[in-house]
């Protein structure tokens, strides 16, 4: 059997060792791809689960005692959302320096502001659910109710 040289590390191989090198070099590149794949079957659909956002978006107009827009100016505001009509407040949160545009238009996340109350433990399952707004210490009154999302929607029909 003619041995071969490899230039690179002056060492002497035999053909039949040179076919061994390769094949297993070959199998340990297949079985490590073999093993990220089944990994990435494992683990990646449960870090790809979508989660709804823990927040409401809310907008709405600021205006004064006459309706007129409160335009381009600077608000403290208090969001409340209480359980059913007895209007026992189950989270509370503050905004402060809130900017409204030139129309008095003004807009939040509910859930992102600054509280003491945990968004993520309100029953939504325990009754209806009000939301009352204090804009810089005066009660806007008339709660409104708060009514289906479209990520409840999707949430009773949709898929685990």
């Amino acid at each position: 059997m003619q041995p071969v040289v490899s230039a690179n590390k002056f060492r002497v191989f035999d053909r039949k060792q040179s076919i061994n090198f390769k094949f297993m070099h070959f199998l340990k590149r297949t079985l490590a791809t073999a093993i990220t794949a089944a990994l990435a079957f494992v683990f990646l659909p449960e870090l790809s689960q979508a989660q709804a956002p823990q927040a409401i978006n809310s907008q709405a107009v600021a205006r004064d005692t006459s309706g007129a827009p409160i335009a381009n100016k600077s608000l403290n505001i208090v969001v409340t959302i209480t359980d059913s009509i007895l209007f026992i407040p189950v989270y509370e949160e503050t905004w402060s320096a809130v900017t409204t545009n030139r129309f008095g238009l003004f807009t939040l996340q509910i859930g992102r502001g600054t509280t003491t109350d945990d968004f993520t433990t309100i029953d939504w399952a325990s009754g209806s659910k009000y939301l009352n707004i204090n804009i810089d210490g005066v009660d806007m009154g008339n709660a409104t109710e708060l009514l289906t999302v479209p990520y409840a929607l999707y949430a009773e029909t949709g898929r685990n």
